[in-house]
Formats: C-alpha cells, sequence, structure tokens
C-alpha cells in the first residue's frame, strides 16, 4: 500500500468471539485493511455499519438478533456502496440465495481459510459493481 492509499475499512459481524478476535488481528497484519469494528448480534450491525461507514462488512450467516438477508437488504437500501462478504462454515443454500438476492457480493465459507477471506475484502472493495462468483 502506498502513501496515498487508505486501508479497506472492515466491520466484523459474527457471534462466535473468538473467531472474531482472532480475525481482527489477523487482518489488522494486512497493510491495506483495517478491522474497524467488531458486533456479535445481528442487531448492532446497522449501528455498527453506520458508525464506522467500513469500505466491507463481513457477516456470519447465522446470528442471533435477526434475518441475514433482511439486514443485507436494508444495508444495501442504505449504505449502496458498502460491500458485503457472508462468511459462514454453513453452505446453506437457500439462506446464501436470499443474502446474495439482498446485495452481499461474495460468500466465503469459513473452512477456506484466512486467504481466500483476505482475497475477498481486496476483491469486492477494489471492484466498483462486485459481483459473486
Amino acid at each position: 500500500m502506498d502513501a496515498q492509499s487508505k486501508p479497506i475499512k472492515v466491520v466484523l459481524a459474527d457471534d462466535n468471539i473468538d473467531l472474531t478476535s482472532v480475525l481482527r488481528r489477523l487482518l489488522e497484519l494486512e497493510p491495506d485493511i483495517e478491522c474497524v469494528g467488531c458486533v456479535a448480534d445481528a442487531r448492532d450491525v446497522v449501528e455498527e455499519v453506520a458508525r464506522w461507514e467500513p469500505q466491507v462488512l463481513v457477516i456470519d450467516l447465522s446470528m442471533p438478533g435477526g434475518d441475514i438477508a433482511t439486514i443485507v437488504g436494508d444495508l444495501h437500501m442504505i449504505s449502496p456502496g458498502l460491500r458485503t462478504i457472508v462468511f459462514s462454515g454453513f453452505s446453506d443454500d437457500e439462506r446464501i440465495d436470499r443474502s446474495m438476492a439482498a446485495g452481499a457480493c461474495r460468500f466465503v465459507c469459513k473452512d477456506d481459510g484466512l486467504q481466500e477471506l483476505v482475497d475477498a475484502i481486496r476483491n469486492v472493495a477494489s471492484d466498483p459493481m462486485p459481483t459473486s462468483p
């Protein structure tokens, strides 16, 4: 990252606090990524995104406090520049499809590893019209 570039601001939303803590520390080792916020309840996602205005939201498909597809849709309407990555250990096709239809840019399986997530963050942040692979 050159001196003129700003890091990609990311908010993590996952009810597994241990995983979120580790992810935050690992993402902050990336010179072009800044983890600005973390939430463990879906009810707090919209507020956290409004507070930090990140370029990318990484959100777990299964969180307490709300339907992720609905939240993704609400955020897409409120903040059309926000890029959302659904990050989950479950491959629930129906919920993934609903989240993608609501405006999520990409799905990354937790089993795919950190580099896949980092690559997805960079890709969706740099693509003005991201689409899911």
